[in-house]
């Protein structure tokens, strides 16, 4: 379990990240934390929560590495996609920089951090004991896509010139029935935006509040595809 160098290099795949500092992990100061924002409290304020899984320590060296790669010095932020790849993009977009994400190896296991307020140890991505509506109180950290009005899933990609550049790419056949209809459950018309997450987490928002709600664990194999 940890960090393994499948996939590392330059990556063509599908990439990309909801707006802001919260939905995404950081490496710095030689560790790798997120931003934990308590979304069901009357009082909503962010704390820093702290990676304590055994290969912590190599996964922040390979983001820095990857930014290395990417004309970067430091850390920096980074997604890890459900496939477990570790997904490091340039510090800025420039439309002429030939390689605008590098994949700094995957991800294999639970991702462990410290609550920070219990200070209790919590798998990211645990979803045991919840089913298709319930509420979501762990962070919103995912790759993010589109259920569209029509039922079929998407994400926004860029062409060939820059991976920002809105264009749709459809999942193949539309995506998973079992996705779609479940999505359906909690958000029941019109476009809905959802995160897919490590292991085949799936997380969209509640319509009005905007809270996390839990759709379900997927077998998402083939839906795009690791390097899709």
């Amino acid at each position: 379990m940890g960090m393994t160098d499948e996939g590392w290099g330059p990556w063509l795949g599908r990439y990309l990240a909801i707006v802001g500092e919260k939905p995404r992990f950081h490496a710095r100061n030689g560790g790798v934390n997120i931003s934990w924002s308590d979304q069901w409290s009357a009082e909503q304020y962010d704390l820093s929560s702290e990676l304590v899984s055994k290969d912590a320590g190599d996964l922040y060296e390979r983001v820095v590495a990857a930014k290395t790669e990417l004309g970067h010095r430091g850390g920096g932020s980074f997604l890890i996609n459900e496939y477990g790849r570790v997904l490091v993009p340039r510090t800025n977009r420039r439309d002429d920089a030939p390689v605008k994400v590098w994949c700094a190896g995957t991800w294999e296991g639970p991702l462990t951090f410290v609550n920070p307020w219990t200070d209790e140890r919590f798998d990211l991505y645990d979803d045991a004991g919840l089913k298709c509506g319930d509420h979501w109180h762990g962070p919103y950290i995912g790759m993010p896509h589109t259920l569209r009005g029509d039922d079929s899933i998407a994400i926004k990609v860029g062409n060939a010139s820059s991976i920002y550049a809105d264009r749709w790419q459809l999942a193949n056949g539309g995506g998973p029935d079992e996705l779609v209809q479940a999505l359906r459950r909690v958000r029941r018309r019109g476009f809905a935006r959802f995160i897919s997450c490590v292991g085949g987490v799936v997380i969209t928002k509640e319509a009005q509040a905007w809270r996390p709600i839990y759709v379900g664990r997927f077998n998402l194999t083939g839906w795009f595809g690791p390097e899709g």
